[in-house]
């Protein structure tokens, strides 16, 4: 006899159905890694951290203090582009700098303290250079920075996530998802960016947005990508455009994702990806533990929920909502 699927949905750990453009890729890079790291009680903090900054789970660590460069440099930058002063930018990197400022951790990747403030620095003529014709957009009267969003999935599932900030194109009089990245590579392909789906769900804020301000509705939009690029000192820019295809596809995506879990849960059994043992230069957290049954490695009492507030996230959207929008959409072009 079958499981009934009510009975899957509860079976399954609460922060298992905890979704992220993060948590996907360690999904998709190894499932029993994916398990154990939303089901380890020291996790919660580095996901939260990795969701705020839009980067990857697999090799964080809250012990390494040039981790905090990436966030740091984002901070700043987003300052800059509100049209705050240099030196404020410099007061907000300090305070949200990780460890002490001396600390030469982060020295091979140049990713130290002071190396945030050069990328700083630089972002200045790269901002008057290449993205001159951009301002920042506006939400209830702020500036539109850290957006957060959650889907609801039904089951219990939700994704989440936080856009960097929303800009205006204003030649081409057009909303623009805006991303900054660093990165310790000296050379760059549109190819680690373009088809990534962590820029998909930002499209939802921007038609909350635009329903919002009254304003036609768009059937596509575009992500801008600037990446401050550690070894070589330079800002490099790429834009893509999203397509609402792009969109329904991305939805789809979380279903999938929705259903590997499922099904893993009622296997019980998340399975191992070998290749992903080592990465990054560095082997996985649960090396050599990993093929331990749960109860031995957490005990028999189920791990602690992980609860995030949900008032960090301003805008709030149902997935089967969405999906009956784009079928809408379909129907009127066709």
């Amino acid at each position: 006899m079958s499981a009934n699927p009510g009975d899957i949905l509860d079976a399954i750990h609460p922060n298992l159905k905890q979704l992220s453009h993060s948590s996907d890729q360690l999904l998709h890079r190894c499932p029993r890694q994916y398990e154990l790291y939303k089901l380890s009680p020291a996790t919660a903090t580095q996901e939260l951290r990795a969701i705020n900054q839009h980067e990857e789970l697999y090799y964080k660590d809250e012990d390494n203090p040039h981790l905090s460069f990436g966030s740091v440099v984002g901070i700043g930058t987003q300052h800059l582009l509100c049209g705050g002063s240099y030196n404020s930018a410099v007061m907000l990197m300090l305070q949200a700098w990780e460890g002490h400022i001396d600390d030469e951790a982060g020295q091979w990747d140049k990713k130290t303290f002071w190396h945030a403030l050069f990328a700083l620095d630089k972002f200045i003529a790269f901002k008057q250079i290449a993205l001159s014709n951009f301002t920042i957009a506006t939400f209830d009267g702020k500036p539109a920075i850290e957006l957060g969003f959650v889907i609801h999935c039904g089951g219990g599932f939700t994704y989440r996530g936080f856009l960097d900030a929303l800009l205006i194109d204003t030649l081409r009089k057009e909303l623009v998802v805006y991303e900054g990245k660093t990165t310790k590579s000296t050379s760059l392909h549109q190819a680690a960016y373009k088809n990534s789906g962590q820029a998909l769900g930002y499209s939802l804020i921007i038609d909350a947005i635009i329903a919002r301000l009254g304003l036609p509705e768009v059937g596509a939009f575009k992500v801008l990508y600037s990446i401050y690029k550690t070894k070589s000192y330079e800002w490099e820019k790429f834009d893509f455009p999203k397509t609402r295809t792009q969109r329904a596809l991305w939805i789809r995506n979380i279903l999938f994702n929705m259903q590997h879990i499922r099904e893993y849960a009622e296997a019980q059994y998340f399975p191992m990806h070998g290749e992903s043992c080592l990465a990054f230069f560095r082997p996985c957290n649960w090396f050599e533990i990993c093929e331990m049954s749960n109860e031995t490695m957490f005990g028999e009492e189920l791990p602690a929920v992980k609860v995030d507030d949900p008032n960090k996230y301003q805008f709030h959207f149902d997935l089967q909502e969405l999906i009956d929008a784009q079928i809408a959409k379909q129907e009127e072009v066709l």
